[in-house]
């Protein structure tokens, strides 16, 4: 049940945050998100926010380039010496990253007062 409701609060993060507000506000979220669902360890609350934020924001990524032929992502990538693809994928980990580090360090906070 929490793994659900983690995931339903993480793509919901991923996707409405950047919306309608600066993309940083995720970590803060993401924070609250590792501090409320409980799970035993910490590199689970990191590994699942990094799975779903990096399956969310690659995916997003993919979404918006594939109807134009990759032509903005390719143009982007060539900036950065990588192709279109890899920077779809160099998104999802930076977005990975970042969230799960959250997300890690809400689950440790909580577990500061526990003891």
């Amino acid at each position: 049940m929490k793994f659900t409701i983690h995931l339903i609060l993480f793509v919901l993060i991923c996707l409405l945050v950047p919306m309608y507000s600066n993309w940083l506000y995720m970590a803060p979220l993401g924070a609250l998100v590792g501090f409320f669902i409980p799970y035993r360890k910490t590199i689970s609350s990191f590994a699942y926010s990094f799975l779903f934020s990096f399956l969310t924001w690659s995916g997003a990524a993919a979404m918006i380039a594939i109807p134009n032929d990759m032509i903005l992502a390719e143009r982007v990538g060539g900036i950065l010496n990588i192709s279109g693809t890899a920077l779809i994928l160099v998104t999802g980990l930076i977005a990975g990253l970042f969230m799960g580090l959250s997300a890690a360090s809400g689950h440790s906070f909580k577990q500061i007062f526990k003891k």
